[in-house]
């Protein structure tokens, strides 16, 4: 379970945008070697 005390990733994120106009983001984890995904609707509505 050391990987949990101390942990190093590649340093950004990724993104995308779907056609329904919902973004994605990505991010990494380090502590537990898991990203993350966020989501958000863009639309104005």
């Amino acid at each position: 379970r050391e990987h949990e005390e101390f942990g190093f990733c590649q340093v950004g994120t990724s993104s995308s945008l779907l056609d329904d106009n919902t973004l994605i983001l990505g991010s990494p984890g380090p502590y537990t070697w898991r990203g993350t995904i966020f989501t958000q609707d863009t639309n104005d509505n």
